[in-house]
């Protein structure tokens, strides 16, 4: 068991004291800088659990375990938000007419989890399986805080001996319809995705591998990915990640 208290202090860069009518790459909206901002603190408070137990079954080896619960609460939290009584500098008729600010949160916080079980069998398989999740709350807006990943489940099956090595990862992500409407944010949908790796160990210090990512080709996009919009006529939409990709590699340790 583990329990943790941290306390962290952020004084607001360049870009969130200065920055004077400029996108800073992260969307197309302009973004003006506030030089009176306070120094964003951060309170979080932690408590852990982990460990492993022996099985005695047939066919099975041991149960392993773990997690961790956080609670973190905000002073001064740094956030840039969409102002309407402020208007783009540069092509001014260009969507998004109006731009975002810096400013202090006064009331604003962050909790979840992360847990994992899983075992081991049959001498050279374990299966494991995690999940983990963040709420945050702006109270100060009544609304989430921006850029908050969603519910994650993962799903991990594998296999490995002395000279072979293989592994499956099955992941599902939730909807993310937990937003910051001041910030731009729209619903991100859910989507789930499979991973497979294999490698062999031909010789002392020598692996070769193979990989499929996103086995089944899906059109996703991650909450954490900006919408960008940087041209006329072509609304703002998600980036989305990778698709099916194949890939291989020679490892040598030395």
């Amino acid at each position: 068991m583990e329990v943790a208290y941290g306390r962290g202090v952020r004084s607001a860069n360049m870009v969130e004291r200065f920055i004077n009518h400029f996108s800073v790459g992260q969307d197309s909206y302009e973004y003006i800088g506030n030089p009176n901002l306070d120094a964003e603190v951060n309170n979080q408070f932690e408590v852990g659990f982990k460990g492993k137990i022996p099985l005695e079954a047939q066919g099975l080896d041991q149960f392993n375990y773990g997690s961790s619960f956080y609670y973190s609460f905000y002073e001064n939290y740094i956030v840039a938000v969409i102002d309407p009584t402020q208007t783009r500098k540069f092509m001014p008729t260009q969507e998004p007419t109006s731009v975002k600010v810096f400013r202090n949160l006064d009331d604003a916080y962050k909790t979840g989890f992360e847990v994992n079980a899983g075992v081991d069998f049959l001498n050279n398989f374990n299966f494991t399986t995690e999940l983990s999740y963040v709420y945050a709350k702006n109270k100060d807006l009544n609304e989430s805080l921006p850029l908050v990943p969603p519910l994650v489940t993962r799903f991990k099956l594998g296999f490995e001996k002395e000279k072979f090595w293989a592994n499956a990862n099955y992941t599902l992500t939730s909807k993310q319809d937990n937003i910051a409407v001041s910030f731009g944010e729209t619903v991100t949908d859910g989507y789930d995705i499979l991973d497979v790796r294999l490698g062999v160990i031909p010789f002392k210090n020598v692996t070769i591998g193979v990989a499929a990512l996103n086995v089944f080709d899906k059109t996703y996009n991650n909450h954490l990915n900006f919408s960008y919009n940087n041209q006329a006529d072509f609304d703002s939409v998600p980036i989305n990640d990778p698709g099916r990709n194949l890939s291989a590699f020679v490892q040598y340790k030395f």
